[in-house]
């Protein structure tokens, strides 16, 4: 896989689409859109509620990972992406 990113026949762009996809291939542009801010928003809820809720079970946690996925409108899963970007940003400095 690393010799293929290294090739030129597919670009790779990321950004947000939207709170449903991870990421996307576009064969006619030969591009590929990958949505790392939805990842990163999923891991983080999912650990806040293992937090909050004092409980280890991931079968308990991710359903209600899953709940509060659903619930969350796009515009808020992107302010809380640009907040956790920024909190990443400021630590690897």
């Amino acid at each position: 896989m690393l010799d293929w990113l290294d090739g030129e026949d597919y670009k790779i762009k990321f950004g947000w689409m939207d709170k449903q996809t991870f990421g996307c291939v576009d064969f006619d542009k030969k591009t590929i859109y990958l949505n790392p801010c939805l990842m990163l928003i999923q891991v983080a809820i999912h650990e806040y509620l293992h937090a909050i809720h004092k409980d280890p079970s991931e079968k308990r946690t991710d359903a209600r990972e899953m709940a509060e996925m659903k619930k969350m409108s796009s515009k808020r899963m992107r302010k809380l992406a640009i907040r956790l970007v920024r909190m990443w940003s400021k630590e690897e400095k």
